[in-house]
Parts: structure tokens; C-alpha cells; sequence
């Protein structure tokens, strides 16, 4: 639900660069950084993300929401 509020408050080609920059840092596993994208991408949007609290806690046991999170970005 997150991902898609995203979509309809931001323009396409920004929601992109979010997505490829969170695409990136996981397949580099910098998880502080897909946490930080997460909240620059937060405040930019103006959308809260209240499943982030389970990745800053912890980030490996809750990865498959942040791939669900990406894999609906973009979405319309």
C-alpha cells in the first residue's frame, strides 16, 4: 500500500531512480543504505512507511517486505 501511494504522489522517472537506487544497495547487501533511501524516499513522498521499523530492526529477517515494497514501485 506504501509503494503504491508512491506511485500516484511522485512522477514516474522519480519513482525509477528510487527503485534502482533500492535495487542496488540490496544487491550489494548496504542495507544502511536501502535504509536510508527508504527515508529520503519517505520524506520526498510525504508517505509513511511504517513496515521500515521492522527492517531498522532487523533488516535480514524482514527482507521479503522491502522486496515487495520494490517490486510494487513503479506499479500503476
Amino acid at each position: 500500500a506504501c509503494a503504491m501511494e508512491v506511485n500516484k504522489k511522485l512522477e514516474k522517472n522519480k519513482v525509477e531512480s528510487y527503485k534502482n537506487k533500492l535495487l542496488g544497495s540490496i544487491m550489494f547487501k548496504d542495507y544502511d543504505r536501502v535504509c536510508t533511501i527508504l527515508m529520503k524516499l519517505s520524506m520526498y513522498s510525504k508517505v509513511q512507511f511504517s513496515f521500515a521499523y521492522s527492517l531498522f530492526d532487523n533488516f535480514e529477517d524482514n527482507k521479503n517486505i522491502i522486496y515487495t515494497f520494490i517490486n510494487t514501485l513503479g506499479l500503476n
